[in-house]
């Protein structure tokens, strides 16, 4: 029974030592490090803006982002540094459950970008539109090239190195290729509309320090996680060295990914907090309008400087007549609503007096 049991296990995996996994093991390295490490320096953070407080959906979302990633990695991390060996039948679990973790990963941080220009372009339905489209398009896209075919099957016999499961089956790689491209045009679109919309706020001399933060962070946060789902696409399709680049960045990547957004919802909850006893509001009806709604639009609410020359922004009240116009009141109005804030424009003031 005990020798039926090891035969059993010794087909998923043995353990050997190779001369090409150095570049794959110091990936994997690399990956746990920014995982882990970011964790740690950023754990205080965590429990003082998101765990001390009453649980809320963006904190689920923040949770959903960050803990699948840092646990789940945690197998693979070990299974390479280890210098596991697996057979053609191992490579295919193998293959199939990393690629579950990544597209879950990748395609949640989508949802968390599409988010975060959602919020920050007022819900605009233009934009809005853009984003579904363009996502449901290169999500379709990405998962063809994963799971159109039987994921990992090596064509060797006998056991090799964990990594090269993957880079042993070309048609596997190149297909993977196309879906971090994919993730990448989406990145760069959601890179795009952050800088022209900071843009335009400055051009419309909008002064607000805290919205002035989170977008040059946004943009920032956003830079990074496209150079590297780029630079993971690149080290795919790169044939020159492809035994030992192809596929070295995937886990770095996603881990940056990752790790690039749960710094950012930290940022926002730091630089726009938000009472306790608003975390839950019965007016907000889904995920989006609830992430918008905290940490963006309240943070409009509290601490607003327009520029006095700027007619464009809402909320200015015109000099003429001591009033605005008719849409800035419904505007500003709508603002204060949902907002939830109980601070009174200045229009209403003057329409109450």
């Amino acid at each position: 029974m005990m020798a039926t049991g090891a035969r059993q296990a010794s087909v998923l995996w043995t353990t050997a030592t190779s001369s090409n996994a150095q570049p794959w093991t110091f990936c994997e390295l690399a990956s746990f490090v920014i995982l882990y490490y970011d964790f740690c320096l950023t754990l205080s953070q965590e429990v003082a803006h998101i765990w001390s407080g009453p649980f809320s959906r963006p904190a689920l979302l923040f949770f959903l982002n960050r803990y699948p990633m840092l646990l789940g990695n945690v197998v693979f991390i070990i299974f390479d540094i280890a210098g596991m060996r697996v057979t053609p039948e191992g490579c295919v679990s193998f293959n199939i459950a990393h690629q579950v973790l990544l597209v879950f990963a990748q395609m949640f941080v989508s949802v968390l970008l599409a988010l975060r220009i959602d919020a920050i372009y007022a819900h605009a339905k233009p934009v809005r539109i853009l984003l579904l489209c363009l996502g449901a398009v290169l999500a379709a896209i990405a998962c063809w090239a994963c799971f159109s075919q039987k994921i990992g099957r090596p064509p060797v016999r006998g056991t090799l190195d964990s990594h090269h499961c993957f880079d042993n089956d070309t048609i596997l790689a190149n297909r993977v290729a196309m879906a971090w491209g994919a993730q990448a045009v989406f990145d760069v679109v959601v890179f795009a509309l952050t800088v022209w919309h900071s843009l335009q706020r400055r051009r419309r001399g909008f002064r607000n320090n805290l919205l002035t933060h989170v977008y040059q962070g946004g943009a920032m946060y956003f830079g990074a996680i496209t150079f590297a789902n780029t630079l993971n696409m690149v080290s795919l399709m790169y044939k020159p060295w492809e035994m030992y680049v192809r596929g070295t960045l995937t886990n770095v990547a996603s881990s940056i990914c990752v790790t690039m957004m749960s710094r950012l919802i930290l940022h926002l909850y730091e630089v726009a907090p938000v009472p306790t006893s608003t975390l839950n509001e019965p007016n907000v009806l889904s995920i989006g309008s609830l992430f918008a709604t905290e940490l963006t639009q309240r943070a409009e609410g509290i601490d607003e400087a327009w520029n006095e020359e700027d007619h464009t922004a809402v909320g200015h009240a015109r000099e003429s007549a001591g009033m605005g116009s008719p849409e800035e009141v419904v505007s500003a109005m709508e603002l204060n609503q949902r907002t939830s804030t109980g601070r009174r424009t200045p229009e209403y003031v003057m329409q109450n007096r």
